[in-house]
């Protein structure tokens, strides 16, 4: 009978171990999603503070100097890519704000889906502004962090919807170099 006792006082004793182990692991996981869901939140912020103030300073320090983004030029930091492209967005568009839709996290990666608005008052990629406001614009980014700094930033937006709105008009090539569309067949 004691044998049978401490064999059943073992075998808790394990269960209990295992699953106080499977809640501080999980919670550990949960953690650091949450974690990453207010690292992407303070993302946001900094832009939206970036637009008020004009200085994307705070910004541009989330970002790791091991950042890499493969659409900058050869010979082009990534990090002054950064800082040159929140320069022009906030000259461009000083009023402009991000709101956040959702915000998707791992353990190391957000999604942040957020919808942007503003006014185009300042030179936006070398043309001149049209004063024309535009809202609702879909932006979605996928951020990787290591160390709580972003090493890399995937960047979808919808520039159809803003060319469209500040009266931008987007033509295919001159010349009849493009093939003629066809129907589905």
């Amino acid at each position: 009978m004691y044998r049978t006792i401490k064999t059943f006082t073992v075998i808790g004793l394990l269960v209990v171990s295992v699953f106080a182990l499977s809640i501080s692991h999980s919670s550990h996981v949960v953690s650091a999603q949450t974690d990453t869901k207010a690292l992407a939140q303070a993302w946001v912020d900094a832009q939206n503070a970036a637009f008020k103030s004009g200085d994307p300073t705070a910004f541009v320090a989330l970002y790791s100097p091991d950042y890499v983004d493969p659409t900058v030029p050869a010979g082009t930091s990534p990090l002054d890519s950064v800082k040159q492209n929140t320069i022009m967005l906030v000259t461009a568009f000083p009023d402009g704000k991000l709101e956040v839709k959702d915000i998707v996290a791992s353990s190391d990666e957000a999604a942040v889906y957020v919808t942007v608005s503003g006014t185009n008052t300042g030179l936006f990629a070398g043309v001149p502004p049209t004063g024309k406001a535009f809202s609702g614009v879909n932006i979605i980014d996928i951020l990787t962090f290591k160390d709580g700094k972003i090493v890399k930033d995937v960047s979808v937006a919808d520039t159809a919807s803003l060319f469209s709105q500040l009266g931008w008009t987007v033509a295919p090539p001159a010349g009849g170099s493009a093939p003629a569309p066809t129907a589905a067949k």
